[in-house]
C-alpha cells in the first residue's frame, strides 16, 4: 500500500522549497498539488485502508489522518 504514495510528493516539495525562481516554484507547487490529488483519491478508494478501518480488533482512522494532512498541505501550496 505504501508504495501507491511513494511518487516523490517530499521531493517535489523540497524542491518547490529551495527554488528561487518563482515560476519555477509554482510549477513544482502544481506537481504536487497533482500528486496530492492522486494521494486523496488513492485514500478515499483504497480497500486496504477500507480493510484497516473496518476491523474489529482497534478502531483505526487511516482515511481521515491522510486526507486531513494532504488537505492541509493543498491549501498551503496554493497560498
Amino acid at each position: 500500500m505504501l508504495t501507491d504514495f511513494a511518487d516523490g510528493l517530499s521531493d517535489t516539495l523540497d524542491q518547490a522549497f529551495n527554488e528561487p525562481d518563482a515560476a519555477e516554484r509554482r510549477r513544482q507547487h502544481e506537481k504536487a498539488a497533482t500528486v496530492i490529488r492522486k494521494y486523496l483519491d488513492r485514500a478515499a478508494n483504497d480497500p486496504f485502508i477500507h480493510d484497516l478501518e473496518s476491523n474489529p480488533f482497534v478502531p483505526i482512522t487511516a482515511k481521515a489522518t491522510l486526507v486531513s494532512t494532504l488537505g492541509t498541505l493543498a491549501k498551503l501550496i496554493v497560498a
